[in-house]
């Protein structure tokens, strides 16, 4: 595998950081170009995670300590490492790239699907960790706050909230609140008990979901049939004619 075939074109990211040093643009997140010891130019911090995922691939899928990987790419800190990560994962899409605390890196398309399972369950375990202390620390009832940082990731511009790797990975992959909301309400029809819950949502915001066009024509088909039903006669031997 060439490494130059992982590098992705970023047109939407300035050559340099010069830009986001005189604030002519907003750093989105996960551009970590000029920040913590990393290049300046746009060209030399590709080829710096060249060396990174090189690094990785020739570890032929077992785990490289962070502080080794510092030293071995002449990095300031573990922080512009996972700078340095998170940039590949957002901007260039490089999914192999694994970090675990107190594990390290590996290169997951060689470490297999066993490295993925501990990446990923490490990750919602942490995610699960901090969001917990977001809802503590917040002034919201629980399922609010819990609700608007979800949300609030997937905003966008203008979206009230400083952009991270998350909401830039959203961004990249046109994931916005819609989405969001779509893949939750799919997630919840395949869990079990899910379409009850969806059922008792959709009566209690039924002015939301159902649109007043609809609504209307819903009530005039049942204005038709109330008025259908008054004007039948009603025989001697039919159910409708026996008392109450």
């Amino acid at each position: 595998m060439s490494t130059h075939d992982l590098i992705c074109p970023t047109p939407h990211l300035p050559e340099t950081s010069h830009p986001y040093r005189i604030g002519r643009m907003r750093r989105p997140g996960a551009d970590p170009i000029g920040l913590t010891g990393l290049p300046d130019r746009r060209c030399d911090l590709d080829n710096l995670l060249r060396r990174l995922c090189c690094e990785l691939l020739a570890a032929g899928g077992h785990w490289r300590r962070g502080r080794r990987l510092v030293a071995t790419l002449g990095l300031r800190g573990t922080r512009a490492l996972r700078q340095l990560a998170a940039y590949g994962h957002v901007h260039h899409r490089i999914r192999a790239i694994l970090g675990v605390p107190g594990h390290g890196y590996c290169w997951g398309a060689i470490a297999g699907r066993a490295a993925y399972r501990r990446a990923s369950c490490h990750a919602a375990r942490m995610g699960r960790d901090w969001f917990f202390l977001a809802t503590l620390y917040g002034r919201a009832a629980p399922a609010v706050q819990v609700a608007q940082l979800m949300f609030g990731f997937a905003a966008g511009p203008g979206g009230g909230q400083q952009p991270d790797e998350l909401a830039s990975l959203l961004a990249s992959h046109q994931v916005g609140p819609e989405q969001l909301a779509d893949a939750m309400i799919q997630v919840l029809r395949e869990a079990p008990g899910g379409a009850a819950i969806l059922r008792c949502l959709g009566r209690r915001h039924a002015d939301l979901l159902l649109s007043e066009r609809r609504a209307a024509i819903l009530r005039g088909h049942l204005h038709d049939a109330l008025a259908t039903l008054d004007s039948t006669p009603v025989s001697a031997g039919s159910p409708a004619a026996i008392p109450p």
